[in-house]
């Protein structure tokens, strides 16, 4: 093996460590950013996420969420219709509005986009 052959390869080793470090910060963020609940049916007891990629989470935590029961829906409505407080900038305000209907929309309940707007 030459000199550069050998340099390419121990840059290909850093680049696979890297990307694999990657994969599993994604998966940690996704494992705790969301409650355990969810996740517990796919943690296995001895391997825990190991054998799941990112996408396999994000997909099961989408199949297995389900639909909004009337307590969620109210409290997202809340967030909707929460004041803007003036302590904090008023994007903060619209990106939490912005969520709550998304989360609305998901879930296909229906808005009234003039009393959104007022």
């Amino acid at each position: 093996m030459h000199v550069g052959e050998e340099a390419a390869h121990k840059a290909k080793i850093v680049e696979c460590a890297t990307c694999a470090g990657v994969v599993q910060a994604i998966k940690d963020h996704i494992v705790a950013s969301d409650d355990e609940e969810w996740l517990a049916k796919i943690d296995h007891e001895v391997m825990g996420f190991t054998n799941k990629n990112p996408i396999k989470l994000l997909e099961h935590l989408e199949s297995w969420r389900g639909a909004l029961d009337f307590i969620d829906t109210q409290e997202i409505k809340q967030e909707e219709y929460a004041p803007w407080d003036s302590n904090k900038h008023v994007v903060t305000h619209f990106n939490r509005v912005e969520q709550a209907v998304k989360f609305l929309d998901w879930a296909n309940i229906s808005l009234d986009e003039t009393e959104l707007m007022n």
